[in-house]
């Protein structure tokens, strides 16, 4: 294809009852997100930096968001740097929260308007997730399991001093309980708190 990146697809849409399906992006997608009013998608792709073709598709990456309307594309973060494929709208559509990699083993999360404007880091973490007030944010560390911060980047705090590795995480839909699941020593489980 013209953009030979391993781990990216090409995005279709098509009616849930079936039917047919169009191609709504021209880019080649790594992963993606709908917007909570589904007019938008968010997605991670590698496709306009060249270091990339061959590749694992994600050793540089970008934040786009795509109406699907009118099919207008806008890149909301800089190709510099590896945008990890997570991400998450806040509860309004107004933004977009999402880990990067800094080095090696090194993530953090930032958030950004959906317009583009107001990127800024918020903690060093992965896999973030708003809570359903969208005043907060769940998201996991490599050494201390699952944490939550506000969104200014304030009142960090420790949600589990669960052993092993945390992979998924998130909020009930009133936002009283976190669901996470953990794999230490050939066990998984799943825990709510």
């Amino acid at each position: 294809g013209k953009y030979p990146l391993c781990m990216h697809f090409a995005l279709h849409i098509m009616n849930s009852s079936g039917g047919e399906q169009r191609r709504i992006a021209d880019v080649p997608v790594m992963t993606f997100c709908w917007s909570p009013d589904s007019n938008r998608i968010a997605f991670i792709s590698g496709y306009e930096n060249s270091e990339n073709f061959g590749l694992d598709g994600i050793a540089k990456s970008a934040l786009y968001v795509l109406n699907i309307n009118n099919r207008k594309l806008r890149r909301l973060t800089d190709v510099e740097g590896k945008v990890l494929p997570e991400l998450s709208w806040s509860p309004t559509g107004s933004r977009i929260s999402y880990s990067t990699s800094v080095a090696r083993k090194i993530y953090d999360i930032s958030i950004v308007n959906a317009d583009g404007s107001g990127q800024r880091r918020i903690v060093a973490g992965t896999n973030p997730k708003w809570s359903p007030d969208g005043k907060r944010i769940l998201f996991r560390t490599e050494t201390t399991g699952v944490q939550i911060i506000d969104i200014d980047g304030g009142n960090q705090k420790q949600v589990s001093a669960t052993p092993g590795y945390v992979r998924l995480i998130g909020f009930s839909p009133d936002g009283k309980k976190i669901l996470y699941s953990s794999y230490d020593k050939s066990i998984n489980s799943l825990y709510v708190m």
